[in-house]
Parts: structure tokens; sequence; C-alpha cells
């Protein structure tokens, strides 16, 4: 294991200098923070010279005690810019914790999931300031990627995946990490850096791959997997489960995919002959083109609807690529059929009489 990094959660990136700004600044910052009256002034200062947002001011409320010592209070970060006015962000949760002998300062928001456990906050702090991070972020890219030692300031959660983002003012990097079953308690998906490059997750697999081959290699034989090995060596198969739902066997699933494309490939056909078929019917005149572009529109949508059948009895939910293909190449021979039926419908003109010998 490598040497743990410096903690991500370095200090607060707005820590509080006394005096560093001016009334009137205070004042201009305060005015655009307009949006949020209700919150008091809890830090402000001044950054390098040189920074694009050379100050900065915070609002916040008062903090709620959340348990774990965790603390969450309403937050408002405001930035005086070199090229233009002060400017605020929206209100947003402030999270602060204790770890490692340090406080932890960053912005946290879930996504279409409930709000993180303050237990789960604490992993991700003790994660980010572990020797598993640094590691997962050296495998991930083949060393390229230099530790990140800068203040995390931005975390967010979805289904499965929690994105966390460090230095927001200033070519920030953004990681995303899955909860893992392994001592890291997370496993490092990919990284986007500020300066430059990404690493997918196809990337990363090295170490997560040994050590799923390892712990598959070490754990203990079940009689189930005893037999399915030996089923595997023999070539033998288990006995289908009958009373598992259709879409669950195996056999059925194959019918259902096969007759799926079968029913795309018809639909995309029946489109096809309904644009350049009628022109070849012509000559036997334009009610005998339209019964044909009416009659493949017909096809068209009975192979939708076969399609859309085949896919519910699979159980698949997503359909939208496939309907993507057949919605619109049914609706096409619908278009022909009926432009074709009002070709018919108008008197065709007589051919002009042959001029006399």
């Amino acid at each position: 294991m490598a040497a743990c990094p410096a903690p991500a959660f370095a200090e607060d990136a707005f820590p509080n200098q006394p005096d560093a700004l001016t009334p009137e600044e205070l004042q201009a910052a305060a005015a655009a923070n307009a949006g949020a009256p209700g919150l008091k002034l809890h830090s402000s200062g001044k950054r390098r010279p040189g920074h694009p947002m050379p100050a900065y001011a915070t609002f916040a409320g008062p903090a709620a005690d959340l348990g774990a010592g965790v603390v969450v209070r309403q937050r408002v970060i405001c930035n005086f810019w070199q090229q233009g006015p002060w400017r605020c962000g929206e209100p947003h949760q402030s999270y602060e914790l204790q770890a490692d002998g340090r406080t932890h300062l960053f912005t946290y928001r879930a996504v279409g999931v409930p709000q993180a456990s303050p237990q789960l906050l604490r992993e991700i702090a003790d994660y980010v300031a572990s020797p598993c991070f640094a590691d997962q972020l050296r495998d991930l890219s083949d060393g390229k990627a230099p530790a990140d030692n800068r203040d995390i300031m931005d975390v967010e959660q979805h289904a499965d995946t929690l994105i966390f983002r460090t230095d927001m003012t200033q070519n920030p990097n953004s990681y995303s990490v899955r909860r893992s079953e392994g001592p890291c308690r997370f496993q490092l998906a990919n990284a986007r850096l500020g300066g430059g490059g990404m690493f997918p997750s196809a990337g990363i697999t090295k170490a997560a791959e040994r050590a799923r081959l390892e712990a598959a290699r070490t754990a203990p034989v079940t009689a189930s997997k005893q037999q399915e090995r030996t089923q595997q060596q023999q070539g033998t198969h288990p006995p289908i489960d009958l009373s598992a739902p259709a879409s669950k066997i195996p056999a059925f699933q194959k019918l259902t995919d096969m007759l799926a494309n079968l029913f795309i490939l018809l639909n995309l056909a029946s489109a096809l002959l309904a644009v350049g078929l009628p022109f070849a019917l012509l000559e036997k005149g334009r009610r005998a083109a339209a019964r044909v572009a009416v009659g493949l529109a017909g096809l068209a949508t009975l192979f939708a609807f076969g399609l859309v059948a085949c896919l519910h009895l699979a159980g698949i939910t997503d359909t939208g690529f496939s309907l993507i293909l057949v919605v619109p190449a049914t609706l096409l021979t619908w278009l022909a059929g009926v432009g074709w039926r009002i070709a018919a419908i108008r008197p065709e003109r007589a051919a002009p009489p042959r001029p006399a010998a």
C-alpha cells in the first residue's frame, strides 16, 4: 500500500479573514446575495494575487446537528470576479464533520435518491483520506494521475454512484466511486482531471479484477457451486425450472429475441417496399399501386405490434432503440399508402391521341 496522501479535506476553502474586505465590498456581496436574505455573513476573505476570483464571501444559516458528529447548515458562496461584479451561487447544504482530527467541509446533494446517512458521509471522508483512494487512482491511470490532496468541495450522490469534485474554483477534478464490499468500502470508477485527462472505468479494473480473482480462488466451494462446476465440466445443464416465469427461461428469452429482431427487419422491409414498389406497378394503374402501398402499411403495423408483444413477453422495459427504428418506418409506410390512395382517387389523365398517319 502506498503512503497515505495529505487529507483531501485539508481545510476550509473559504476561511474567514477579518478585515480583508472593506465594508463597501461586504455590502456589495450582501446585495448580490439578495435571493437568500435570511442568511448571515459567515466568512469572507481574499485569495492569492492573480486569481480570477480574488475575493469571496459566504453567507450561512444556523447549524443543525444530524448526529454521528455531522453538522449541516444552509450556505451561499459569493465570489468577486476580476472581469465583473459579485456573483452568488444558489443556496446549498454545507456539511461539516470531524474526522481524523480535522473539520471536513463540503457540499452534498442527492439526485433522485434519499439523503445519505451521516455514517455514509463519514465513510466518504475516511475513504478520500485513505491509501485506498491513492492506490485506486494510481491503478486507474497507470500512474499518470498525480495524487489529489486538494479540498473536496462538492459531493453528489446518484442511484449507485457517488461523484466528488475538488477545488471548484479552478481546474476541478471529478471522481466517480461505487460501493464496494472490500475493505476500502468504495471503488473508484472513473476520474476526470481539470488539467486534462480522463480515465474511464475500463482502465481501472486491474486491482479490482485481481481482488475478484483472488476472492474467487480462496472462497469456499459450496455444494451448489461444486454441482455447477461438475455440470460445466461434463457438458450437462440443470433442468429448467418450470415454476419460474417464462421470461426467465433461457430458451424462451432466445426465442423472443429472435422474433423481435425478425419483426424489426420485416417492418423496415415493408417501409422500403411501400416507398419503392408502387412505382413499379404504375403500368397497372394508380389504384393497383395504392392497394399495394396500403397493404404494406398494414403489414408494417402488424410487425410493429408483433415486436411490442415480444418485448412485453420477454419482460424488456428499455424499448427505446427498437421503437426508434420501428415507429418512423411504420409512419413512413402509412404516409406512402395515404399518398398513393389520394393519387388513385384523382382521375388519371387520358393519353393524348396519336397523330394520324
